[in-house]
């Protein structure tokens, strides 16, 4: 029987970021609400609970192939939660509050396929740069980042937001840990590249 891949995510940028790695996958949507608003406690612990939750939900309706489930948790300097805004003038605010600051972003993912299962978490320092209010429009006009998670597009326009970021895997930023699957995707069989 030759190995499968589901994606339990909808989000297009996960699916852009898991094709880097040429393993064909299918997706599906794991119907698990995040109800960030009922979060509290630790955001690292958080994200591989929700990565982990996605993954089981989809791994029922796929019980023979391998399930990846992810979700990311980022928390602003003073701890505040950072979520997807919804919408452009929530994403200015957001980036208003990060401005100057570093925030931790946690992107957790789960690989399960029966009782096999690897959930990890990767953690990534971003220190932003003093923005005004009127670059921060401009940014969020030109990128449209109220989707995702910071409000912002780190593969795009996004990166000029930054002094620094400090990360074990820059992928991981994105959304999807890659170097870390890639070594699990090997481990139990795919072949990548």
């Amino acid at each position: 029987m030759s190995q499968r891949l589901v994606l339990a995510s909808t989000s297009q940028y996960k699916r852009a970021q898991l094709r880097l790695l040429g393993v064909p996958f299918t997706c599906v949507d794991p119907g698990v609400h995040e109800d960030h608003a009922q979060y509290s406690g630790d955001p690292e612990s958080y994200a591989i609970d929700l990565s982990q939750q996605k993954a089981i939900a989809s791994a029922k309706r796929n019980p023979t192939a391998w399930v990846l489930g992810s979700d990311q948790v980022a928390v602003a300097a003073d701890g505040t939660l950072l979520t997807k805004a919804g919408t452009p003038e929530k994403a200015v605010v957001q980036l208003q509050q990060c401005q100057n600051q570093t925030a931790t972003f946690y992107s957790a993912a789960c690989l399960l396929r029966g009782d096999v299962s690897y959930r990890w978490s990767v953690r990534t320092r971003v220190t932003f740069r003093q923005l005004d209010y009127a670059e921060i429009c401009r940014y969020v006009e030109a990128d449209r980042p109220e989707h995702c998670a910071g409000s912002f597009k780190v593969e795009a326009l996004g990166i000029s937001l930054f002094r620094q970021i400090q990360s074990n895997d820059p992928s991981a930023l994105v959304g999807l840990p890659l170097m870390t699957l890639a070594e699990h995707l090997r481990q139990v069989g795919f072949q990548v590249p």
